[in-house]
């Protein structure tokens, strides 16, 4: 009646109960309490059971097969099958094992198919109440619960450590009282070590398909987490993979985060959900993973975030897991205030959203800084003029791009903007050092489209990215600066490169200004070709557009910028080149001839000290020319003239290559010349 349907020991402490080989099959214990329908021990004495069966058990309250007490109790080699602890409180169950305050090491043991069916019952395998548990070199799999925990339930406390090494969870469930952790979920302060391993094809109710954790710091190290499922329909529901609770959350060292899916009508983060807590990942994986909300990889939710040296691939918010409500972040989403999110060294790419956000989605309240990665391939179908951002939607946050390139998303939706970056509602977004090149957007903004507070941009290289409407490079509608930036080759039926409204902080290069939309600077250059190569790799992490000889690019950065590019170069010969990539050679040379554009020609060139300036009548009357010396950026000469031929006087000058601007009121023609006395 009371415990023990096959063995009760009544220990003291000192003692040991050896089972070697030993089946405990079809036994049970009645509801006085109920406890240890194979074997209970009472007070802290320590068992060892090594081999044998525990089969068809049944418990009313706790520990289906094997309950132990306050001793070490040690299974291995053991199969636990098909037990069942019937308790109806969030403590109590156990199907398989229950640990009340003990030291439980189960090691090369099966776990399986053990339920712990009472109306709050939870660990389905095995429930830890406030004791230590390690599980070694074992299979969890097929057990059930009704609260949480399908395989594990961990009851913890502060200080606790549970631990798993490769430990399988495999097709265990979780029902809906309220169903977290169809793998594993702890309860209270207590941390978790888990490494290697696999948790596949685990079902939660509500939340944390494979793994739950609550306060305490979870670590999961190589581990693989593929193919689980939450079920919650709520928004903060969800966690297909993972779900963090308050806690701190480790995921490191080539852990697999894969194929899992949150499919809730509004359910999140089809690989992680973290809410109010911690998340480091580190050398990981997340792949192919779904939610209908938003996340498809990752949903943040008022916590931080350290992404390093790990990919977000191939995951979705437009319709794997169901349907789309709305589908925004198809690789990470930001919910709520949360703090800090870094990713650096990353690759996010191939990920999808139904409305924004194909790669990363952020929210008002958070800070999100990216550096050195590559936001690459990602796609929205959002058909609003106000959706978009493939690459990133920024709604109202704050965002940074330091020394990343951000290539080839696609805005797919009928008038959506952004191909690669969309800032709205208030945000600030600063792009530095970085590449943002061949984007698309149906509607406005290949590259960028800027509706919110501010967008600065400097020492960026943006190009060959395209627009169906304005602004193939930039589209601008509020407050877009630019510095040292290169903005050519990219293509839209209005404003090839620009369009909108812009503050010129000098030094740039633009490639076509057809609309007239840029106010250009005296060291800005306009209408010419940049000579950049195509996107490749050129060293660093990530790709860049290499300057091509001859590019007016060269040595045309302001000369008090001395930071390095992209991918990590100094600044060659004193003087930054525009643009993300810094040449590491003269790219101008003294085979450079003669130069001519709007029907103005430069000669001789090289010039010896002297050159002559032939200007059309075509091009205006009221002419002026400048004259910079292009390796320090100074003005080294201004005069008025008017059209015919005029001569430039060298003498005076050091050898060397010089930018000659010719400016009236039809527009500037930009030409080099080369003195070589």
């Amino acid at each position: 009646m009371r415990a023990g349907g096959a063995i009760e020991d009544n220990s003291v402490a000192g003692n040991m109960l050896t089972l070697t080989n030993v089946d405990l099959m079809n036994n049970s214990t009645a509801s006085a309490p109920g406890n240890g329908g194979g074997l209970h021990i009472t007070g802290p004495g320590d068992s060892n059971i090594t081999g044998g069966t525990a089969s068809g058990n049944t418990a009313s309250a706790e520990g289906g097969a094997y309950w132990n007490g306050a001793g070490i109790m040690t299974i291995d080699g053991t199969t636990v099958d098909a037990n069942t602890a019937s308790g109806a409180d969030a403590d109590q169950g156990g199907g398989g094992i229950f640990n009340e305050g003990g030291t439980l090491s189960v090691l090369n043991a099966t776990v399986s198919n053990n339920v712990a069916d009472g109306a709050s019952g939870s660990g389905g395998g095995i429930l830890n109440n406030q004791g230590t548990l390690t599980v070694t070199d074992s299979e969890l799999s097929g057990n059930t619960s009704m609260r949480a925990g399908g395989a594990i339930e961990d009851n913890s406390i502060a200080g606790n450590v549970l631990t798993l090494e490769n430990v399988d969870l495999m097709n265990n469930a979780t029902a809906s009282a309220p169903g977290n952790g169809g793998g594993l979920h702890i309860t209270g302060e207590g941390d978790a070590n888990i490494t290697g391993g696999t948790a596949s094809g685990n079902t939660a109710s509500a939340e944390g398909g494979a793994l739950w954790n609550s306060l305490g710091v979870m670590t999961i190290d190589g581990m693989t987490i593929d193919g689980n499922t939450a079920e919650g329909a709520d928004a903060d529901n969800g966690g297909g993979g993972v779900f963090n609770n308050g806690g701190t959350l480790n995921i490191v060292n080539g852990t697999v985060i894969t194929n899992n899916m949150a499919t809730g009508a509004s359910g999140s983060g089809g690989g992680l959900l973290s809410t109010a807590g911690d998340v480091t990942i580190t050398d990981a994986t997340l792949d192919s993973n779904a939610a209908n909300r938003a996340g498809g990889a990752i949903e943040l939710i008022d916590g931080n975030l350290i992404f390093t040296t790990s990919e977000m691939t191939n995951n979705d918010v437009n319709g794997t897991a169901g349907t789309a409500a709305p589908g925004n972040g198809g690789g990470l989403h930001v919910t709520g205030n949360s703090g800090l999110i870094t990713i650096s060294e990353s690759i996010v790419s191939g990920n999808e959203a139904a409305q924004e956000g194909g790669g990363l989605w952020n929210q008002s309240g958070t800070m999100m800084v990216v550096e050195t990665s590559t936001i690459d391939s990602n796609s929205t179908f959002g058909t609003a003029a106000d959706d978009g951002g493939a690459g990133i939607f920024n709604n109202g946050g704050i965002v940074e791009v330091n020394t990343s390139t951000v290539s080839n998303n696609i805005a797919s939706g009928a008038t959506s903007s952004g191909g690669g970056i969309h800032n709205a509602d208030g945000g600030d977004v600063t792009v530095m050092v970085s590449t943002i090149s061949g984007n698309t957007a149906n509607g406005s903004g290949g590259g960028i489209h800027n509706n919110g507070n501010s967008f600065d941009i400097n020492a960026a290289t943006i190009a060959m990215n395209d627009a169906l409407a304005n602004g193939g490079g930039i589209s601008s509608m509020t407050n877009t600066s630019l510095k040292n930036t290169l903005v050519a080759l990219n293509s839209a039926a209005n404003g090839q490169d620009v369009s909108g409204v812009f503050a010129s902080n000098d030094y740039n290069l633009i490639g076509t200004d057809d609309e007239g939309a840029f106010p250009e600077q005296v060291n800005d250059i306009e209408e010419v070709d940049p000579l950049v190569g195509p996107l490749q790799d050129n060293g660093g992490l990530t790709n860049t557009h290499e300057l091509l000889e001859g590019s007016l690019a060269y040595n045309a950065g302001d000369p008090a910028d001395q930071f390095n590019d992209q991918i990590d170069q100094a600044v060659f010969d004193d003087v930054r080149d525009i643009g993300a990539f810094e040449a590491q050679e003269i790219l101008l040379s003294i085979e450079d001839i003669t130069q001519s554009g709007n029907g103005i020609v430069i000669y001789p060139n090289p010039s010896e000290g002297v050159a002559t300036v032939e200007i059309p009548e075509t091009f205006g009357t009221a002419i002026q020319i400048t004259i910079i010396e292009l390796g320090s950026g100074k003005i080294v000469n201004n005069l008025t003239t008017s059209f015919g031929a005029t001569e430039l006087n060298f003498s005076a000058m050091a050898n060397g290559v010089y930018i000659i601007n010719v400016t009236s009121e039809e527009g500037t023609s930009t030409h080099r010349l080369i003195l070589a006395k």
